[in-house]
C-alpha cells in the first residue's frame, strides 16, 4: 500500500508564514515612522502653544486667585489634550519600533506630562516653589518632545535608506 501523494511545496515561492508576517511589519516601519514623527512634532508645537496659553491665562487673571482663574481653563483643557497625545507618543513608538532611548524618552514625556504636571500645579496653588517647578517640568516636557522630533526626523531617514 501506498501512503496517498501529497503536493511537494515549491520552496522558491512559499515562505513560512512568519517570515511573511516580518516582511509585512519591515514594509509597515517606514509609514509608523513617518506617523511617529508627525505625532512627535505635533506634540512639540503643543507644548509651545501651550506655554503660550499658560502666560495668557497668568497675565489675564486680573488679580483673580489662579485656582479660580478662568483665564487659565484653555492652558488646563489643552494640557489635558497634551497628556493624550503624550500617552498616544510612547505607545506608538513602542509600536513603530523605535530605539530603546526613543521609548524611554516618550515614557518619560508621558510620566511628566500627565503625573508631574498635574501634581505640581495643584501643589502650586499652596507652595510658589511647586508653580516653579511646574513650569520648569513643562520646559523640560518642551526639551523632550523637540529631542524626539529631531531623533524621529533621523530615524525616517534611515529607515528609507
Amino acid at each position: 500500500m501506498t501512503a496517498p501523494s501529497q503536493p511537494i511545496p515549491d520552496t522558491a515561492t512559499e515562505r513560512p508564514p512568519t517570515l511573511v508576517r516580518r516582511e509585512n511589519a519591515r514594509r509597515s516601519r517606514p509609514r509608523a515612522a513617518a506617523a511617529f514623527g508627525f505625532l512627535a512634532i505635533t506634540f512639540a508645537a503643543g507644548v509651545v502653544v501651550q506655554v503660550f496659553l499658560a502666560g495668557l491665562g497668568v497675565f489675564g487673571a486680573h488679580g483673580a486667585t489662579l485656582d479660580h482663574a478662568s483665564s487659565l481653563d484653555a492652558h488646563r483643557a489643552f494640557g489635558d489634550v497634551l497628556g493624550v497625545v503624550a500617552i498616544v507618543l510612547f505607545v506608538w513608538s513602542l509600536l513603530a519600533g523605535m530605539p530603546r532611548r526613543l521609548v524611554a524618552t516618550t515614557l518619560a514625556i508621558a510620566v511628566l506630562t500627565e503625573v508631574a504636571q498635574h501634581g505640581l500645579a495643584q501643589a502650586g496653588l499652596r507652595h510658589s516653589w511647586a508653580g516653579g517647578l511646574h513650569a520648569a517640568d513643562g520646559a523640560l516636557i518642551l526639551l523632550l518632545g523637540v529631542y524626539v522630533t529631531v531623533t524621529a526626523r533621523r530615524a525616517q531617514r534611515e529607515a528609507r535608506r
